[in-house]
């Protein structure tokens, strides 16, 4: 199965790649492999209405970071340093939308290994490929795959951060360093939630200082973790 789905992939892949999507490019349509909203699978379609492309959305593609944030059921560990993990972390947020968080639609599709899709405009995907042809491949490889919204959060750490304990104790991040997040299905709810709070704080558009904490999380025999942010005060 899992060489089909990489052959899907990288036949999809190689047909972007023929194609030139900067800006300053003379797209020829006729020769690109787009997929028509009428292939697309219904539960699909609402994630195909375009939406107009800004400043913002053209910046928010370029999001860059020093490190990479993963929540597990054990607790929170960064890309480069698996193994040290540590329970949480105070950071600063900016909480204007487009310029400091980024909204964008994103398709968790395929078991084995899990991959990811995702979009800002709904025109093309991160990788700069037609997004209806990406929910098309999606589609083939993986029926039960559904778009859902998602945050990508960078964050500047304020306090330095240690993973690991004891002689294995190192420090994993920084004061000054990005470290960044992009929240999973089940991690939108409590984005959502302090997203709310710092609404109702009348922060919103500001830079807030937050504690970001790890949430374990167990069904059955899976287990994962989800972050928890907590809103403090100035």
């Amino acid at each position: 199965m899992t060489n089909q789905v990489d052959q899907i992939i990288n036949q999809a892949q190689a047909a972007a790649q023929t194609q030139d999507y900067s800006s300053n490019a003379a797209v020829d349509m006729s020769h690109t492999q787009v997929a028509p909203r009428s292939q697309v699978p219904s539960h699909l379609v609402p994630a195909t209405n375009p939406v107009p492309i800004s400043m913002a959305t053209a910046q928010a593609a370029n999001m860059s970071a020093d490190d990479w944030l993963k929540f597990s059921y054990h607790g929170i560990s960064v890309a480069e340093k698996p193994r040290a993990l540590f329970d949480e972390l105070t950071v600063e947020i900016d909480m204007t939308e487009g310029s400091g968080f980024r909204i964008c639609h994103m398709v968790r599709y395929g078991k084995d290994p899990v991959r990811y899709a995702s979009t800002f405009d709904q025109v093309t995907d991160d990788k700069g490929a037609p997004w209806q042809t990406t929910l098309q491949m999606i589609a083939n490889i993986d029926p039960d795959a559904r778009p859902y919204p998602a945050a990508k959060i960078p964050m500047i750490v304020v306090e330095d951060v240690t993973g690991g304990n004891g002689k294995t104790a190192e420090i994993v991040l920084k004061v000054g360093q990005i470290a960044a997040y992009t929240t999973p299905v089940t991690g939108w709810d409590n984005w959502a939630r302090f997203y709310e709070d710092v609404r109702k704080a009348g922060k919103l558009g500001e830079i807030v200082k937050v504690k970001v904490s790890n949430m374990p999380r167990e069904k059955k025999t899976y287990t994962w973790g989800v972050p928890k942010f907590e809103l403090l005060a100035d």
